[in-house]
């Protein structure tokens, strides 16, 4: 994912992601390690790019990581 702030790319591991936003038309902000990343995909293309088995989409616009939920309310 490319780091504007950095200015930089930067490899994310998949654990540290906490959730998934879609954010415009064909951006994605990718929250993890208490950073926020956009990135230039679909939800509909992430969600095929992420594992399954770990990510689950919760909302048409939002895909969290099974492994971090602690509550549903």
């Amino acid at each position: 994912i490319y780091d504007r702030d950095q200015g930089s790319w930067e490899r994310i591991q998949k654990h540290s992601i906490d959730f998934v936003e879609a954010y415009g038309d064909s951006q994605v902000r990718v929250h993890a390690d208490g950073r926020t990343y956009v990135w230039r995909k679909t939800l509909a293309e992430a969600e095929r790019l992420l594992d399954p088995g770990v990510f689950l989409r919760v909302h048409r616009s939002t895909i969290v990581n099974a492994d971090r939920v602690t509550r549903v309310k």
